[in-house]
């Protein structure tokens, strides 16, 4: 406002006031409502809407020196989450409205079933988002049949496994008695398939072949089916048993066999020729038993029964690794003198 000093002396027109510049009231947008402060220059509104409904527009307003409000009036319009989604092995579910409060219910198809803790229904949410999470319909998988196995749900000695599985289903495989796993793997249901599946094999044998005294065992495995083969040490030979035994189903099968020491025959001579057995201190025992036989390494002499009877051939002979060195038995012979020369003449004085 403009005075101007008039002839009189005095200022044209009356004393101004200044007034504080306000906007005018809001109006609430139809499902709506605003917030402002006192209206004054540059203060801010803000608009909201009601829960189901979404704004269209600026969310806020300043108010201007001019005591106008910037910008126009928003809208609040229902909120509208759109198609429900697809569910695989579902039916299409059936709608009449995917607004604010709307539900949608789904149906698995045949074979299939929920899981989760959904129970098949959704809602539009506030947000504009169908929650919760939409359900799963899974194909079920049949029980497998592994053979020589048991099969569990979940944990050794849960429950067997019989019929139809619930897909994401962990099963847990015991192998029978006899038979072992030939790789630990837990399969699970996929969505009516199952991941890969264990195999019962037989058992291998975890322990080595039987130890056999005096002899040896060679192997190159402890797998079912292999084979283990004995040999005694020198010396010694097979009385009894297996030269071999078997892995069959975790343990070893067959008669392990007995090394026992080697014995030299009884050795067949000339009536006059005896035999002694010769202790480890040189002592003399008579060997006059057929069925006797003496052990491996002893030593036997033999002499002549006979006065004026030599031996031809060897006078003692050891036992070895079962046989006799060396073999067979001398002979008793008349001993021999020299030829008496025939210019020697011989006298004698009887009794």
């Amino acid at each position: 406002q403009v005075r101007a000093c008039e002839a009189s002396g005095h200022w044209s027109g009356n004393l101004p006031s200044c007034n504080t510049v306000r906007c005018p009231d809001l109006d609430n947008p139809a499902n709506g409502y605003t917030k402002a402060g006192r209206n004054t220059v540059n203060s801010v509104a803000e608009y909201f809407c009601n829960p189901g409904y979404r704004l269209n527009g600026h969310n806020k307003r300043l108010c201007r020196r001019d005591g106008t409000w910037d910008g126009s009036d928003p809208t609040c319009s229902i909120q509208d989450c759109g198609p429900p989604p697809f569910v695989p092995n579902a039916l299409r579910p059936i709608y009449s409205s995917t607004t604010f409060g709307s539900t949608v219910a789904y149906t698995c198809m045949d074979g299939t079933k929920f899981e989760g803790e959904n129970a098949g229904r959704i809602v539009c949410q506030n947000s504009g988002q169908w929650l919760p999470a939409p359900p799963r319909c899974r194909k079920h998988c049949d029980s497998p049949t592994i053979p020589h196995a048991r099969v569990y749900i979940g944990r050794a000695g849960g429950p067997i496994a019989r019929g139809k599985v619930p897909s994401d289903t962990t099963l847990n495989v015991q192998c029978r008695e006899e038979y072992q796993l030939k790789t630990v793997y837990y399969p699970r249901c996929n969505n009516g398939s199952w991941t890969r599946l264990p195999e019962c094999i037989p058992k291998d044998c975890n322990d080595r072949p039987p130890i056999v005294k005096n002899g040896i065992a060679r192997f190159y495995s402890t797998r079912h089916n292999d084979r283990a083969m004995y040999s005694c040490y020198v010396g010694y030979e097979m009385s009894s048993g297996s030269s071999s035994v078997v892995c069959r189903y975790g343990k070893w099968a067959g008669s392990r066999p007995v090394c026992t020491k080697k014995r030299c025959p009884w050795i067949n001579s000339e009536p006059n020729v005896a035999k002694w057995l010769l202790g480890p201190e040189g002592q003399k025992n008579p060997w006059t038993r057929p069925e006797t036989l003496s052990d491996s390494e002893e030593l036997v002499k033999f002499e002549c029964t006979e006065k004026g009877h030599v031996l031809r051939g060897h006078t003692h002979a050891i036992c070895l690794n079962g046989h006799w060195s060396p073999p067979g038995s001398p002979r008793c012979v008349p001993q021999m003198h020299k030829q008496i020369p025939t210019d020697w003449l011989f006298y004698g004085r009887g009794k």
